[in-house]
C-alpha cells in the first residue's frame, strides 16, 4: 500500500509485516511541499499531489506522475493547492481539486505521457473548497467540497446535476464518507482500488492506496 505522507514524501506500506519502506521522498535534491492524495491507473501509473502551503498567494503546487519504471514527471507546476485527484475512466483524463481555487481542474493526459490544455472544470464558491473525489463509470465526477459540507454531483460536461449533504457536516471529509456518498448516487470507487484518508495516527496528513498489482492480490 502507498501512502502520501504530508512529511516524509512517498513510502510503501507492507500490510502483512507493517513494514515501512521509503519510495520517494524528493523530486531531484528538493523535498516535496507535503503530499496530499494519491491514485494508481490500470498500467501502474500513480498519480499524486504536492499540495504543501500553497495558494493563490503562491499557486506552486504540483500534480506528479510516478511511472513503473521509476520516472518521475511534473505533469502540473502551477497549482493553487492541488488535493483529491481521480482520473477518467478512460484514463485519457486527470481531474484535480484545486482548493484554495475554489475548482477543479481538468488535465488532458496525451499519448506521449505530456498534458495540454489544462482549464478549469469546474468553479465553486466558499470560504475553503473541493477536497477528495470520485468517478463512476459514466464519468459522473462527486467533489466533496470542504466549507460547504456536501458533495457536489458533476455530470461529464461540468454541470451540476445533485448536491449531497455530508452526514455528519464534518470540515475534512474523509474518502469512507465519500465512498458512502458515492454510493448513494449510484457512482461507485475510484478505480482500480480503493483510496481513503486514515482515521490512524496519520489522520489529515496523508492518504493511501493499492496498486493495481495489490488489489488483484487481494481479490
Amino acid at each position: 500500500m502507498f501512502i502520501a505522507d504530508y512529511k516524509n514524501g512517498l513510502p510503501a506500506l507492507d500490510v502483512a509485516s507493517g513494514e515501512i519502506r521509503a519510495v520517494l521522498a524528493r523530486r531531484n535534491a528538493e523535498r516535496f511541499k507535503g503530499l496530499n492524495d494519491l491514485t494508481f491507473a490500470l498500467n501502474g501509473d500513480l498519480y499524486f499531489t504536492d499540495q504543501g502551503q500553497t495558494g493563490l498567494h503562491d499557486p506552486t503546487g504540483r500534480v506528479y506522475r510516478l511511472r513503473g519504471n521509476g520516472q518521475l514527471d511534473c505533469l502540473v507546476g502551477n497549482g493553487p493547492s492541488p488535493n483529491g485527484l481521480v482520473l477518467h475512466p478512460s484514463e485519457n483524463v486527470l481531474f484535480v481539486a484545486m482548493t484554495r481555487d475554489n475548482s477543479v481542474w481538468r488535465l488532458p493526459l496525451l499519448p506521449d505521457g505530456s498534458t495540454a490544455k489544462v482549464g478549469r472544470f469546474a468553479q465553486f464558491y466558499g470560504i475553503s473548497g473541493p477536497d477528495g473525489m470520485a468517478m463512476d463509470e459514466r464519468g459522473n465526477l462527486v467533489v466533496a467540497h470542504a466549507s460547504l459540507s456536501a458533495a457536489i454531483v458533476l455530470s461529464p460536461d461540468g454541470e451540476p446535476i445533485a448536491r449531497i449533504a455530508s452526514f455528519a457536516a464534518a470540515p475534512s471529509p474523509t474518502w469512507r464518507s465519500e465512498a458512502r456518498i458515492a454510493s448513494a448516487s449510484t457512482s461507485r470507487n475510484r478505480r482500480p482500488g480503493p483510496s481513503s484518508k486514515p482515521t490512524g495516527p496519520c489522520r489529515d496528513e496523508c492518504s493511501t492506496a493499492r496498486s493495481p498489482a495489490e488489489t488483484r492480490a487481494n481479490g
